[in-house]
Order: structure tokens, then C-alpha cells, then sequence
């Protein structure tokens, strides 16, 4: 599975770019901290001693995955602060399918269980692997990359890493 080669063709490019990294890093952090916040807590809740311990090591799991993509947002509001953008803090509504971030994408809050792991790993698969979302969550085909010939702007897919170099980013 090759990922399309992105140009970075000017600042605002690239602003718009780091725009959709920073919506996406808000996007997953929510993921996460929502199943987190849907585990038990409470021994009055039914759950025994082993169960509660078992909670507490995946509620920690999960909110230190929370952090880590708030990390993620805030590495992305440092790169907007560096080039003269504001940094960007909202994000749309869930649920959501994807239409820019990037495309086949879908976003959903879902509480802890089999379906948000199975989401949580097909969001978190290295680059190149090819995994199976959850039930319920059919990937859309990658759009084409962008020709050098069209001249109207269309929805188009993004590698999520790789390297730029004088003014151009390539996975």
C-alpha cells in the first residue's frame, strides 16, 4: 500500500494542512478519553476488587493515550505558532465520516469494549498496514491524488507522516 506524495506548495498550504492534523489529533484525543470515561469506577457499580483493578489499569491506559495525542495537538499549535497561524482548536461533531481528515475516516465516541480496541488499532495502525476497522465502520475508497492538469480544488488523500524538504513534503 503506497501513500500519495504531498506537495507542500506554499505557507497557506501548509497551514491548511497542519489545520487538519490539529482537528485530527482532536478528533482521536476525544475518542479516547470518552471510552475512558465510560468505564465503571465505582465498586457500588457491581464490579469486584480484581475487576476494579482491571478498570483502573485500562482507564489509565486510555487517558495516558488521551495525553499523548494532546501532545500530538499541541506539537501541531507550535508548528502553526512558528510559521505565523493561529493555532486551530475546534473540531466537527460526532459522529463524523471523514471527508478531509483523512478521507474514509470515520469518527465515532464509543464506550469501552471490543468495537472501540478493534477502532482504537485501525486508527493507530503503522503506516502501510493493511487492518480491518471495527463492525459498523466501512472505509471509503481513497480518492485520486490531485492531477498537475485540474485547476478546481477536490477532496484528496494525505500520507499521515513523512518528511519535507524545501517547501515540499513527501512520504
Amino acid at each position: 500500500m503506497t501513500e500519495p506524495e504531498l506537495v507542500v506548495e506554499h505557507r497557506g498550504h501548509l497551514w491548511n494542512l497542519l489545520m487538519a492534523a490539529a482537528t485530527l489529533e482532536h478528533l482521536i484525543m476525544c475518542h479516547y478519553l470518552y471510552a475512558s470515561f465510560s468505564l465503571k469506577t465505582d465498586p457500588d457499580e457491581g464490579l469486584t476488587a480484581g475487576q476494579a483493578h482491571a478498570v483502573g489499569r485500562w482507564h489509565k491506559t486510555l487517558t495516558g493515550i488521551a495525553i499523548e495525542e494532546m501532545l500530538h495537538l499541541a506539537l501541531v499549535a507550535n508548528v502553526m505558532t512558528a510559521i505565523g497561524a493561529a493555532p486551530r482548536l475546534s473540531r466537527p461533531n460526532f459522529p463524523r465520516r471523514s471527508e478531509y481528515l483523512p478521507p474514509g475516516v470515520q469518527f465515532a465516541l464509543l464506550p469501552f469494549g471490543e468495537v472501540s480496541l478493534t477502532h482504537f488499532l485501525y486508527l493507530e495502525r503503522p503506516e502501510g498496514m493493511e487492518r480491518l476497522d471495527a463492525a459498523g465502520f466501512v472505509p471509503a475508497e481513497p480518492p485520486e491524488p490531485i492531477g498537475p492538469g485540474e485547476v478546481i480544488p477536490r477532496l484528496q488523500d494525505f500520507p499521515p507522516s513523512g518528511t519535507c524538504t524545501a517547501g515540499s513534503c513527501t512520504a
